[in-house]
C-alpha cells in the first residue's frame, strides 16, 4: 500500500490505496507514524564492536555541530494530499520561515507546520512553500 501511495501519488491507483490506509489507520496507529532515535542509541545496538566504538564519536560531532552553527537558509516545497498530518523540525537550532505561498488549511510555527482539519475529506493537494 505504501509503495502505491508513495510511488505516483497523484495517480489514481495511489488514491485507491489512501482511502484504503485511512480505513485501517485508526486501528494500527503505528503505522501512521513515526518515532526518531539518537544516531548514538542506533549505533550503541549495533551487531558490529567497531560500529559500536563510533558511538562517541558521533555524539561529539553532533554537540560540536550544535555548539558551532552555521546559518544555512534552504527553500522547501512539499505537496501533501491528506486530510490532516504535520511536520516537526527536531534540529536544535532550525526554525521554519514562512514562505509566499501557505493555504487557509495550514499553520506555521517556527517549528512546525500542521496541516488539514482532520476531516477524513481528501479533495486537494495542499502545497506549503
Amino acid at each position: 500500500m505504501a509503495n502505491k501511495i508513495e510511488g505516483s501519488p497523484e495517480s489514481e491507483e495511489a488514491g485507491k490505496a489512501r482511502e484504503e490506509w485511512i480505513k485501517t489507520a485508526a486501528e494500527n496507529p503505528n503505522v501512521s507514524s513515526f518515532q526518531v532515535q539518537p544516531l548514538w542509541d542506533v549505533v550503541r545496538e549495533s551487531g558490529k564492536k567497531e560500529v559500536r566504538d563510533r558511538m562517541q564519536d558521533i555524539m561529539d560531532a553532533f554537540t560540536w555541530i550544535c555548539a558551532n552553527p552555521r546559518i544555512h537558509q534552504t527553500t522547501c516545497r512539499f505537496t501533501v494530499t491528506s486530510d490532516w498530518g504535520a511536520f516537526s523540525l527536531l534540529s536544535p537550532s532550525a526554525f521554519i520561515i514562512l514562505g509566499k505561498v501557505t493555504p487557509d488549511s495550514c499553520t506555521v510555527s517556527s517549528t512546525k507546520v500542521v496541516w488539514g482539519r482532520g476531516t477524513r475529506d481528501i479533495k486537494d493537494a495542499a502545497t506549503v512553500e
